[in-house]
């Protein structure tokens, strides 16, 4: 395929980068910020590049040598070749990618990725890709993430022995890099999350009718919550309904399945211009609030509903149905693909997909 390379404001534009930040997996690199499309992660990346002399070094090992011309503006275009760190740079910009926006669902049956085989993968990957960072800050936050994550995943139950091989041979690598930079996992390393039973988003949906006085939904926004709270096919739910002695708001929203045994914290919410608090409680946010009964007189175009993580705003630009579509493709692919004992990438899957593929 062919690759454009066009000058901006900014500096230079290689390729086209995907419609929306939810389908993007990014690396930042010395000169040049990599974007892959998830759905299509085959295809060789777009970049932004502020300073094409800097990131020449980066480019030729992620497109091949017949980017160098584009970089120092000979051409407007370029075929990549296969290059040495294309592989692992991906592979990083990947698991950064499904840190922050894997839609785990029990309502789309799209299982949680173990947040320490994430972290363990990461940090192996930019370990191979140090010399093209910008820095070793990165690197050895990521590594001290790893290091405790490795230690973790060791005694934790659960996990599927197809992958054991693999994460042995990353944890190995990072084991080593660790002891080399003075890298140790502290006192962390003593705390051993086990895995958590999936939350049953079931429960979420199970309403009792008593009382009712008017209800709705509302689509979830997931551009609002931090990644892994709500369910990626669920919807907000709102009631209005008589209480012993007065009339109660109730919302709630189905909560994200999740590997990990430690609660979301709670959810901002806002129904026509009234705020309350959703709790965790098992597959779902919940909360309530007395209200006036002159909210039943709002008109119906007035009665929003707005959820949100608290520090999170809603942009409105996150397609949940297509990002299932994607995850979705992304488990296909793990189940068929065999997993080296290596840990190494394979076909562009993530470790964490095979293991959420064969849970």
């Amino acid at each position: 395929m062919i690759l454009r390379a066009a000058r901006t404001a900014e500096g230079l534009r290689i390729g086209a980068t995907p419609s929306s930040a939810a389908h993007s997996a990014l690396l930042e690199t010395a000169g040049a910020l990599l974007i892959w499309d998830v759905a299509d992660p085959d295809v060789p990346p777009a970049a932004s590049v502020w300073d094409p002399a800097l990131a020449i070094d980066v480019a030729w090992q992620v497109y091949g040598p017949e980017v160098v011309p584009a970089l120092l503006g000979q051409t407007d275009a370029f075929e990549p070749t296969p290059a040495p760190a294309l592989d692992h740079a991906r592979r990083a910009a990947l698991a950064a990618w499904a840190a922050a926006w894997w839609p785990a669902s029990t309502l789309a049956g799209v299982p949680p990725l173990d947040p320490r085989i994430l972290s363990v993968e990461r940090a192996d990957a930019l370990l191979a890709v140090e010399h093209l960072l910008d820095g070793d800050e990165l690197l050895l936050a990521a590594l001290a993430d790893g290091l405790v994550a490795g230690r973790a995943l060791r005694l934790a139950p659960g996990i599927h022995a197809a992958v054991r091989p693999a994460l042995t041979a990353l944890e190995g690598r990072l084991e080593e890099a660790a002891a080399d930079r003075g890298i140790t996992a502290g006192s962390a390393a003593a705390t051993v999350p086990a895995r958590a039973d999936l939350a049953l988003a079931a429960s979420a949906t199970v309403r009792s009718t008593a009382g009712v006085l008017a209800e709705g939904t509302r689509p979830l926004d997931l551009s609002a919550f931090a990644p892994g709270t709500v369910d990626a096919a669920g919807s907000a739910h709102w009631q209005v309904r008589s209480g012993q002695s007065d009339v109660v708001l109730e919302v709630s929203a189905p909560r994200a399945p999740s590997s990990s045994p430690t609660d979301p914290g709670p959810l901002d919410a806002v129904f026509a211009g009234i705020a309350l608090t959703l709790r965790p409680e098992p597959g779902r946010f919940a909360g309530s609030i007395s209200v006036p009964v002159t909210i039943l007189l709002t008109p119906p175009d007035a009665r929003t509903l707005t959820l949100a993580s608290p520090g999170y705003r809603g942009h409105g630009d996150v397609d949940a149905e297509a990002l299932l579509a994607i995850a979705h493709a992304r488990l296909d692919r793990a189940r068929e693909t065999v997993i080296d004992d290596s840990g190494l990438p394979s076909r562009a899957v993530l470790l964490a997909e095979q293991e959420a593929a064969r849970r």
